[in-house]
């Protein structure tokens, strides 16, 4: 409410752009600059003929102890979701939630995946690992890929800091799909780029980044 009160009252316009304006107040500059919703998009261009028929690149996080001790510590998972608006180069955003439960004992992982938007809160799926459950998923919270390919490694910065990640790129039924998987932290992906084509030639595409690890 701070930001309101100083608009109160009479001001001088000194500069006004489609960006930008500045406004005087009692000497005190006052200064609005447009938020921007364009992002570089990096489109997905590989194609099924790209992958080999079997694969011998194989996920960082095979390891199910190692999941299990790196997530028994995490409370909830936080990502940024950008969903390209179609026919433009803008975005809208929501938050993501992965509230995560660890039975040590079962050896059962679920996390429970809530999309929060301005309008509403819902769950709309849940992750299991455990027993009979995606024992042999590999990309585990995320669906396995097939096929797939070890594209790099690399270190990336998201909003949650900077992780050296193994990249991988691959096909979820007839979506492009690209992995940043956190080397050291099973379980945690830095980033997903998501690309399909919807209903009359739509393309679909999103971008999920991580913003915060609560413990």
């Amino acid at each position: 409410m701070a930001e309101l009160s100083l608009l109160k009252g009479f001001s001088t316009v000194k500069t006004i752009t489609e960006n930008k304006f500045i406004l005087e107040k009692n000497g005190k500059e006052i200064i609005g600059k447009k938020e921007s919703t364009v992002k570089p998009i990096e489109r997905l261009t590989f194609n099924i003929e790209d992958f080999p028929e079997e694969s011998t690149d194989t996920s960082p996080w095979q390891d199910f102890d190692a999941l299990l001790n790196e997530l028994k510590n995490v409370s909830y998972l936080k990502y940024k979701q950008s969903k390209l608006i179609p026919n433009t180069s803008s975005f809208t955003y929501n938050t993501l939630l992965s509230k995560i439960d660890v039975n040590s004992e079962e050896r059962r992982i679920s996390l429970a995946n809530l999309s929060i938007t301005k309008k509403d809160t819902m769950q709309f799926s849940e992750c299991v690992k455990g027993d009979l459950y995606n024992q042999y998923n590999d990309f585990f919270p995320q669906e396995e890929l097939g096929p797939f390919k070890l594209v790099t490694t690399e270190t990336i910065k998201v909003p949650a800091g900077e992780f050296k990640c193994k990249i991988f790129e691959g096909f979820d039924g007839d979506a492009k799909v690209k992995y940043w998987m956190i080397i050291d932290k099973p379980g945690i992906y830095a980033k997903i780029i998501r690309e399909d084509i919807g209903l009359f030639d739509k393309v679909e595409y999103s971008i999920i980044e991580l913003e915060e690890i609560k413990k």
